[in-house]
């Protein structure tokens, strides 16, 4: 994606996510897959600290859900956010973190 584009895409999604923080609650389950889609567009501009942190605050939200496989999902988005932008390390261990926490690597995916 060129980079003007990210940036319109990623001004969008964050939009997404502000308005859904907004009607859903900041720390509302609803909000995670957009947490998680801004906290990649973050990563792919090279800012890794924020990027990290906005996957943290899903990890958390996804904690607090009492769902199977919330904690695991959350992981695994992190670990792709890794995977898109070179660190095959960091996303190897956080994929392992996805698996600690009932993610399946082929079958039933959540």
């Amino acid at each position: 994606m060129r980079e003007g584009k990210l940036a319109e895409a990623e001004n969008v999604q964050r939009s997404a996510l502000d308005v859904e923080r907004h009607v859903l609650g900041p720390a509302n389950p609803g909000i995670l897959y957009s947490l998680e889609s801004e906290a990649i567009f973050v990563r792919l501009e090279s800012h890794y600290s924020s990027a990290e942190r906005l996957f943290h605050e899903a990890i958390e939200i996804a904690s607090k859900t009492n769902e199977p496989g919330e904690v695991a999902t959350a992981w695994y988005g992190f670990a792709c956010g890794a995977a898109l932008t070179r660190h095959r390390g960091e996303a190897l261990g956080y994929l392992g973190n996805a698996v600690d926490h009932g993610g399946q690597l082929l079958d039933g995916w959540n």
